[in-house]
């Protein structure tokens, strides 16, 4: 399934044996759903 990276980020705590990592990963697919805001009507294509 062909996807799109859109953000990727990791962010540590500490360094050596007891570090603690929190990984981010939003991928958005070539044939997604969409959304469209009720107030405003902006279109928006769902991510993952």
């Amino acid at each position: 399934v062909p996807v799109t990276l859109l953000e990727y980020s990791l962010n540590s705590v500490t360094e050596g044996i007891d570090a603690i990592a929190h990984t981010r990963v939003v991928i958005r697919g070539e044939n997604s759903h969409t959304a469209t805001h009720a107030l405003n009507g902006e279109t928006i294509h769902r991510t993952f």
